[in-house]
């Protein structure tokens, strides 16, 4: 009977552990900082409207539980529409608690992601509005995104690295060449990030500009694809 009751009352520990963590895990912004156990994290892209991604460690916590918590928590109780939900799970090393001294618990975890956008009731949006633009959005985005980075290339003296710049030349070439890979402009990147390059080793930027060169060698990025050719570079940047 004694066994039974230490039995009991250990377990009755791991559980209530167990609740500790799950509640502290569907609360924590991993904006600020990684919660082991999950969390959320959401951004604001419209009145009303937001993007949530929510993480949980099963069994403890499931995401759906979190990203449910947080809708809650930024529209209110039972006041928002979900839209897009969608998610995916990754299998994890077991889990092992000691309870006691000589009192292990191992469970096998289990960490799941789910990601989506929710409406607020009180929006200005109608739910039909929302899907609109929640589906434009990637391609907003994209040109929010190439918009910024012609900016920057802009910033560094533009996409032609022909002349060279008043002074460092190679990390000049080279942040230009990272920007027109970005841009997909394959053909300009190489160009300057061979620039960048031919300064000599001892530029600070000449194992980061080694590494590019062989990446694009390697997925025919405005070069025809050489294994042998991506190889020596990834030598030359000390990767091999």
């Amino acid at each position: 009977m004694r066994m039974t009751f230490l039995s009991a009352r250990r377990y009755a520990l791991v559980a209530t552990a167990v609740a500790v963590l799950a509640a502290c895990a569907s609360r924590q912004d991993l904006r600020e900082g990684s919660g082991r156990m999950g969390g959320f994290t959401d951004e604001l892209i419209q009145p009303g409207l937001y993007a949530i991604r929510a993480v949980g460690n099963l069994p403890f916590i499931s995401a759906h539980t979190t990203w449910e918590r947080r809708a809650n928590q930024l529209c209110g109780k039972g006041q928002h529409v979900p839209i897009e939900l969608g998610g995916r799970r990754q299998a994890n090393a077991p889990f092992v608690a000691y309870v006691q001294r000589g009192t292990v618990l191992s469970l096998p975890t289990a960490t799941e992601y789910v990601e989506g956008y929710v409406l607020c009731k009180a929006s200005p949006l109608q739910p039909a509005e929302a899907v609109r633009y929640v589906e434009a959005l990637p391609a907003l985005r994209q040109q929010q995104l190439t918009a910024r980075l012609e900016s920057d290339l802009e910033a560094l003296g533009g996409g032609d690295c022909d002349t060279p710049p008043a002074r460092d030349a190679a990390e000049t070439f080279y942040r230009r060449g990272k920007v027109l890979l970005a841009l997909a402009r394959y053909g300009q990147a190489h160009g300057c990030l061979m620039k960048s390059v031919a300064t000599g080793p001892s530029a600070a930027t000449y194992v980061d500009a080694c590494a590019a060169l062989g990446e694009m060698h390697e997925r025919g990025w405005g070069v025809p694809a050489d294994r042998e050719a991506a190889r020596q570079w990834f030598v030359r940047a000390g990767l091999l």
